[in-house]
């Protein structure tokens, strides 16, 4: 199947781990496995389709640090990992040089620690969902995210808990959805 350019197999019922058989799909553009029961880590040999454009893995059963290296992605526009269960720090640095990357939703797994200070070399950022998780820091993330200047819909619910929302967040100029639900948050909403 070397000139796949598309493979959609969602709402099967596909378990076990997604096969690591990447590396000779060379021409693969979209990858959609969303709803299936795939375990375990994701397929190093994903960072060798350099023309991936989707990589849809929501709603299955992977587990562990996102680990997978993004420099060979350079072309991904949307990555939805959302309702897995990851875990650990949010992504590696190498997340980065997806410079085309508008859509990117991680919600509803187990991650943990501070939003990194490379988010904000994501410039082509539409779309973020980070909700379901448990982030630290508002502060810090809303810094950094305020640079992805083309960020129009921010979810972060269900983060952040029991911290105080920061005073100045004007720097997001094309935000319309801030959603920040269920945080608990502190202090006042900003004018």
């Amino acid at each position: 199947l070397s000139n796949l350019k598309a493979l959609v197999i969602s709402g099967n019922q596909f378990s076990g781990k997604l096969p690591n058989v990447f590396g000779a799909l060379t021409k693969l553009e979209v990858l959609v496995a969303h709803s299936n029961w795939f375990s375990g880590s994701l397929p190093a040999t994903l960072a060798l389709c350099s023309k991936l454009r989707v990589l849809d893995l929501r709603n299955n059963s992977f587990m562990g640090p996102i680990d997978l290296n993004f420099t060979g992605l350079p072309n991904l526009c949307q990555l939805d990992l959302a309702s897995n269960r990851f875990y650990g720090p949010l992504l590696p640095n190498s997340l980065s040089n997806c410079r085309e990357l508008k859509i990117l939703s991680l919600a509803k797994n187990e991650l943990t620690g501070q939003i990194p200070e490379d988010f904000s070399k994501l410039t082509s950022l539409l779309s973020l969902s980070l909700s379901n998780n448990s982030f630290v820091n508002l502060t810090g993330a809303l810094s950094v995210l305020q640079q992805c200047q083309n960020l129009t819909t921010l979810v972060l619910a269900k983060n952040f808990h029991g911290e105080e929302i920061p005073q100045n967040m004007s720097g997001f100029k094309s935000l319309m959805v801030f959603a920040i639900g269920s945080c608990a948050l502190k202090g006042q909403i900003p004018g």
